[in-house]
């Protein structure tokens, strides 16, 4: 067993392993820190959309109010010029 662990040829494949072993290692440390830069990434994009759907919903929520749906209408029949009918009614403007 003594004379196994001191030849050169069980030395060298000892320290082969060695080497993969630690090279993986490094690789799988490297794939970590790539991952949890992604991750990080991902995190702010996540809270980014959710204030963007929070903000979206709040407007949502007041395009939806009774008053917001009347003053449309409104706004849009101050807009029109005088003797042009708007597409909803149901009278025509005469042609001379």
């Amino acid at each position: 067993m003594n004379k196994l662990l001191s030849h050169p040829l069980f030395i060298l494949l000892l320290t082969l392993f060695c080497g993969l072993f630690w090279l993986s290692l490094y690789r799988s440390t490297q794939s970590f820190s790539a991952s949890k830069q992604n991750l990080a990434k991902v995190k702010t994009e996540i809270n980014f959309k959710a204030q963007e759907l929070s903000k979206l919903e709040s407007e949502y929520q007041t395009a939806q109010q009774d008053f917001t749906k009347e003053k449309i209408p409104r706004n849009e029949l101050l807009l029109q010029k005088e003797g042009i009918y708007s597409s909803t009614t149901t009278t025509r403007e005469k042609k001379c």
